[in-house]
């Protein structure tokens, strides 16, 4: 496939599916999408692991178990494996969906309840996804773009929390956390709205940079 557009800005992509961008463009993105991966993974956990009490020692064993998992199943996806995967470069891992449902489990019935949930909802997702094109004509664009908008309303609490220096921290909520999290905020909206090319497409990472300098 020939690269057609240029402009991200006008809702066209830059390369096609089968392209290679340059490699000064490829290592950016790709230790972007590690960073967007590790702290996806890293997140969710957290907050669940939190809310149940869990240790230190138990929540990094977590994370550690998420990220192997997550990059085996990255792989998959990328690189198809006979009926398995997409053949894209979609980044699988965990998803803060499943955190408030997590937590409600596991309260009730413990983290044994949370992986036999899991384990019994992965085996649905499946079943689903065998018959997934009949049923996309049941999920049109205005029914998945109200599920993602209800997804990302539910995060703006846990994203808040997270600004403000995170469930716990002594200093929660101080002038300095919130305008950390202010500045980094306003980077990538900038790069990503204001800027073209390369800086656009790399705002996350310009503003995790940007947040630890």
């Amino acid at each position: 496939m020939n690269k057609v557009y240029t402009s991200a800005h006008e809702g066209k992509t830059l390369w096609g599916v089968h392209e290679k961008p340059p490699l000064g463009v490829a290592v950016p993105l790709a230790f972007q999408h590690i960073l967007a991966m590790f702290i996806a993974n890293g997140a969710p956990t957290i907050v669940v692991t939190t809310a149940l009490g869990f240790s230190v020692v138990e929540q990094a064993f977590l994370i550690q178990c998420c990220l192997v998992v997550s990059g085996i199943v990255t792989l998959m996806q990328t690189n198809k494996i006979g009926p398995v995967g997409a053949n894209l470069p979609v980044v699988m891992g965990t998803s803060f969906t499943f955190v408030p449902t997590s937590i409600g489990i596991g309260q009730l019935f413990g983290y044994p309840g949370i992986l036999g949930a899991t384990f019994v909802g992965g085996l649905f997702e499946g079943v689903l996804g065998v018959f997934l094109k009949p049923l996309r004509k049941y999920f049109p664009p205005v029914v998945t773009g109200t599920v993602l908008l209800t997804i990302g309303l539910s995060l703006i609490p846990v994203g808040a929390t997270y600004l403000a220096g995170g469930n716990g921290a002594s200093d929660f909520g101080s002038l300095s956390n919130l305008l950390l999290g202010g500045i980094v905020l306003v980077t990538i909206l900038f790069f990503n709205q204001f800027t073209k090319g390369l800086s656009s497409i790399s705002s996350i990472l310009i503003g995790i940079v940007v947040g630890y300098i």
